[in-house]
């Protein structure tokens, strides 16, 4: 951290020498003859005239006989797919569009050429150019959505990336590859499962451990929105609607500098508008779990159009009818949710876009949970009802400016609102007996019950204001931009507990996660700033060989008073034609705060800790090292290996307390030894136990290497798709009385593969699947039984079964030695769908059919514990001659998905 006067001045010398090199290297350039010929354009989606991010574009240079059929195949009305392939020696130059769509192709000499366009989602487009005979002043591109979106299913990791690029670990996703997996359920988050990097926590949730960083950690942008809670239906469910989605770049590390305040992954989703020359378009979709309509269309003034999309869920009859325990812990979950989202995108003047942006959701659930973990037999199971409910709100406004090709500006504006109601309520009738022989008075009658009401209120609000500058000329670029963020944060709690039901539920906390996360009585409310700038430059350091980008980011948090000046790198190398080495990283780092802590697989975390306020920001280091080759024109095979390095990680601290133990020292078989009261007596002991108090006492360390192929889709080979292998490593460390522990970070999976394939029949039907295997998560193993007991009144007290006195245990899961020293069996699930695309009387259609997890595999996403009485004495023993008998303690598996078919149909008109 340094101060804010340093930091300013070393930012504004940072930006003029930026902008002094910028100038400088484009007066040489413009003082240089010009030798060859430059192709410069820009491409846009035909359906909504959107800029289009990204574009992969080749130059080939093709003979006069081969230039003659590509030029009669482009007058055709129909197409002729069987054009010849083209050598990847004969290309010549090749480039990507930038952030405003535009591209520059220079140094092409005179000749004949087939100019290829390529973009995930998008139909190729192949533009035979006589150079310099027919060179245009500006090409404007457009791609067609409509043959992907209804005829072929493509899944892939991404288009190919503009050699020259800089970016390390990003891929570009579009709408069409996330309603075309086999088992994705049209959810955003389910590709991305099975896209490198990223580790998936269980089926029934769409979180996401990017290269073992916490699911906190990953940054969700929706036009320009930063999204908090980006999840539906307790996690099952994805708030972003693929129907108004026009493609994702997903930055699974060393992101660059226009992006912050997280510290694993970044997830851009741009999304689309109607066609400004059609006046309505309609699309009706309807599954197993949801259905959606969406209208889209055109106004009559600006090349103005608009686009509505909304979702309604039935979840809750496919979840009683092939999947009960859909949540964590043995809860049944009925989860319903709906949602809104819709854009305006004006055009008033040449260079000029305005666009709007808003977002509803109201996701609601209600769940029972039997928790077998408060001790009970496994004949005596007691049910906990709870109902949680979440609000998303969202409006965003942006203007583009570009009133030249060389350079662009952006304005923002936006508000976000994230609202949470949720809460837990049950009760038990437990038992007391004394932990001592002498009188006593119990603190609770034979009719007494604890009751729990649990009742947790949140209000997440963040208005934001920001702009971005691009200056983009060939073979350099700079990006300057800058923001400010007010957050305003509300956590309301209420146990309602009595102080003997406080006393009394401390025991019970220690033995559900769900109910661990209970906070106490607390009201916060907060209301903080951010604010942000950065500045990052693209140039040519080795002609067509070498390209470097320095970035820095300036981050200021008002919530804890820090400042940080962050140097962020890129590095592409060009060695040979098709093979590009990559070299990304940087310093990144978090600020505290109760938004970032929401999780939908349980909403209770939120409260875990009682402050955050004061805490230091999480910090990280990362470097990665990528190795592209380019094979022929569709295929692709990428190597990547990465280290992050973690401090500060935000952890609950450890305090040496006096607490009271129970030893056992059996002195009679009367009823079950271990549960007699009688064999055990209290002692007081210091021991290092957990509490609520939040402290930077967290490091870490990930590691891992992943391979990629891929074939593309093409005109000329039906089969699509990608394979990858990932070895990775991840450990958590802490600090505990000056003693070090290092422990697998929860979702620690060492070895990943992906294999998703497309089979293209004919021009109706299509194929595809998904396979996905990982070894075993790590888990922590109870090491064995504990009485639940607690003090009243300066009196030690078991809790006990009301109708037997027997004493109820918890199981014990030891300390930090101890914790994720197991690990779960490996998960595998193969899935699979078929497609038909038609057409009658306008009416474009698709059918299809999905399987989940068609070999049944019982994969396992956790264990539950229940108590099971051992007894080897005959009923009627006499308690003299009874032998020892005892408790043992046995691990239920909770499945995820079990195979699961669902049919769908897709309209459009």
């Amino acid at each position: 951290m340094i101060s804010r006067i340093s930091i300013t001045s070393l930012i504004l010398a940072t930006i003029l020498g930026f902008l002094v090199s910028f100038l400088t290297y484009n007066q040489q350039l413009v003082a240089q003859s010009i030798a060859y010929f430059e192709l410069e354009g820009s491409v846009q989606s035909k359906e909504d005239n959107g800029a289009l991010i990204g574009v992969t574009l080749e130059v080939f240079e093709v003979s006069e006989s081969m230039f003659e059929l590509a030029r009669e195949n482009q007058n055709l009305e129909t197409p002729n797919l069987s054009l010849s392939p083209l050598s990847q020696d004969s290309r010549i130059q090749a480039t990507s569009t930038d952030a405003n769509g535009r591209f520059s192709l220079s140094d092409i000499p005179s000749g004949t050429y087939l100019l290829v366009v390529r973009y995930v989602g998008f139909e190729e487009l192949r533009m035979p150019i006589r150079i310099p005979e027919e060179l245009p002043n500006r090409l404007r591109l457009f791609l067609d959505p409509d043959v992907v979106e209804f005829g072929e299913i493509q899944v892939q990791a991404s288009s190919f990336q503009d050699s020259t690029s800089t970016l390390t670990s990003v891929q570009r996703i579009s709408s069409t590859q996330v309603q075309s997996l086999a088992g994705g359920q049209g959810n955003v988050f389910n590709l991305l499962k099975v896209v490198p990097s990223v580790t998936s926590t269980s089926d029934y949730s769409s979180q996401l451990i990017v290269r073992g960083g916490e699911a906190n950690q990953n940054l969700f942008v929706l036009d320009d929105i930063e999204i908090y809670s980006p999840y539906q239906a307790n996690g099952v469910g994805s708030l972003f609607n693929p129907n108004v989605i026009r493609d994702m770049d997903f930055y699974a590390g060393a992101f660059p500098a226009s992006f912050g305040d997280r510290l694993s992954s970044v997830l851009v989703i741009n999304t689309t508008t109607g066609n400004p020359t059609k006046a309505l378009e309609t699309q009706v979709e309807v599954d197993a779990t949801v259905a959606a309509l969406t209208m889209k269309g055109a106004l009559p003034f600006w090349e103005s159009s608009w686009i509505v999309s909304g979702r309604k869920t039935y979840f809750d009859s496919f979840a009683n009818t092939f999947a009960q325990r859909v949540v964590t812990q043995n809860d049944i979950a009925f989860p319903d949710f709906t949602d809104l989202t819709a854009k305006l995108e004006l055009r008033p003047g040449t260079g000029h876009t305005v666009s709007f942006t808003g977002l509803l959701s109201d996701d609601v659930i209600d769940w029972i949970a039997r928790e077998d973990q408060f001790g009970e037999l496994e004949s005596d199971r007691e049910n906990f009802s709870g109902d949680q409910s979440s609000t998303n709100r969202a409006l965003g406004f942006r203007w583009t400016y570009s009133p030249a090709p060389f350079f662009q500006t952006h304005l923002y504006s936006n508000y976000y609102k994230n609202t949470g109601d949720n809460g837990i309520a049950g009760d038990f009738r437990p038992g007391v007996v004394p932990g001592t022989g002498f009188l006593w008075e119990s603190p609770v009658s034979d009719t007494d019950s604890i009751v729990i009401d649990y009742d947790q209120q949140y209000t997440f609000e963040k208005y934001t204001a920001g702009t971005r500058l691009f200056f983009t000329l060939p073979r350099h670029e700079l990006e300057i931009g800058g923001g400010y963020d007010q957050l305003v944060n509300n956590l309301a709690i209420n146990l309602g507990l009595n102080s003997l039901g406080k006393a009394m539920f401390a025991t019970f906390e220690t033995a559900s996660p769900m109910l661990e996360a209970f906070g106490d009585t607390l009201n916060s409310q907060a209301t903080t700033d951010r604010y942000y700038a950065y500045a990052q430059y693209r140039f040519e350091l080795v002609k067509e060989r070498l390209f470097i980008q320095p970035g820095l980011r300036y981050v200021q948090y008002g919530i804890n008073d820090e400042a940080y000046l962050l140097p962020r790198f890129g590095l592409s190398f060009l060695p040979a034609k098709g093979l590009t080495v990559r070299l990304g990283g940087g310093t990144y780092v978090q600020s505290p705060g109760f938004e970032k802590l929401i999780e939908p697989d349980n909403i209770f975390n939120v409260s875990k800790f009682n402050q955050v306020d004061g805490l230091e920001s999480e910090q990280s280091q990362q470097v990665v090292l990528g190795i592209t080759k380019t094979i022929g024109s569709d295929w692709q095979v990428e190597v990547e290996g990465y280290v992050k390095e973690y401090q500060n990680l935000i952890t609950r601290l450890y305090k040496n307390l006096v607490v009271l133990e129970d030893i056992f020292n059996p002195t009679t078989n009367q009823g079950n030894t271990m549960l007699n009261p009688e064999n055990y007596y209290f002692e007081l002991q210091r021991q290092w136990k957990l509490t609520d108090v939040p402290v930077n006492n967290g490091t870490g360390r990930s590691e891992g290497v992943e391979f990629l192929v891929q074939k593309f889709p093409s005109r000329d080979h039906a089969w699509s798709g990608w394979f990858s292998y990932i070895w990775a490593k991840s450990e958590r460390t802490e600090e505990i009385n000056g003693e070090r522990f290092t422990y697998p970070f929860d979702y620690d999976r060492r070895h990943t593969m992906n294999l998703i394939g497309n089979y293209r029949l004919n021009s109706n039907w299509d194929l595809s699947f998904t396979w996905r295997y990982g070894t075993g998560l790590p888990y922590t193993e109870p090491i064995g039984l504990d009485p639940m007991n607690f003090i009243w009144e300066g009196d030690a007290f078991f809790i006990s079964d009301p109708e037997t006195g027997n004493i109820q245990l918890n199981p014990d899961f030891g300390e930090l030695q101890n914790v994720n020293q197991q690990r779960y069996p490996a998960y595998n699930r193969i899935d699979f769908r078929a497609q038909y695309s038609g057409e009658l009387s306008g009416l474009r259609y698709n059918l299809f059919l999905d399987f989940v997890n068609v070999l049944n595999s019982q994969n396992v996403q956790s264990y539950k514990y229940v108590l099971y009485i051992v007894d080897p004495n005959v009923p009627g023993t006499p308690d003299f001659l009874r032998k020892s008998s005892w408790v043992e303690l046995k691990r239920e598996p909770i499945f995820m998905y079990p195979f699961i078919p669902s049919l769908g149909v897709k309209l459009r008109f």
